[in-house]
């Protein structure tokens, strides 16, 4: 029997903050015309955006739809976005069919 796992109930399903999008709502040093403050430097606010590149997470800001990617680096799939179909369309759930390299999430079960 194979131990594949589907990329739904894999461990190493992980929400990839960078490519996730977010609410519109933002710290104090976010400015919707030029955008945030924090995105400039790290954290200029004093809220402790959590800062990446050219883009920063504000605490304010809550995710709308998480980009799910592979950490698995032994996997095909490896830091690949999961949740997006063939066309690029944004998906709620991971649609993958999985790989060898998987592990079962805490509650996940192989298929």
């Amino acid at each position: 029997m194979s131990n594949h796992i589907t990329c739904a109930a894999c461990r190493y399903a992980v929400v990839d903050k960078q490519a996730s999008d977010y609410t519109e709502k933002a710290c104090k040093g976010c400015v919707f015309d030029s955008g945030c403050a924090c995105r400039k430097k790290a954290c200029a606010c004093g809220e402790g955006c959590e800062f990446k590149g050219a883009k920063a997470i504000c605490p304010g800001q809550t995710i709308r739809w998480p980009a799910i990617q592979c950490a698995c680096s032994a996997s095909e799939y490896y830091r690949g976005l999961l949740n997006i179909s063939v066309k690029g369309d944004k998906l709620a759930q991971p649609g993958w069919s999985g790989c060898e390299d998987g592990m079962p999430a805490e509650g996940g079960v192989a298929s």
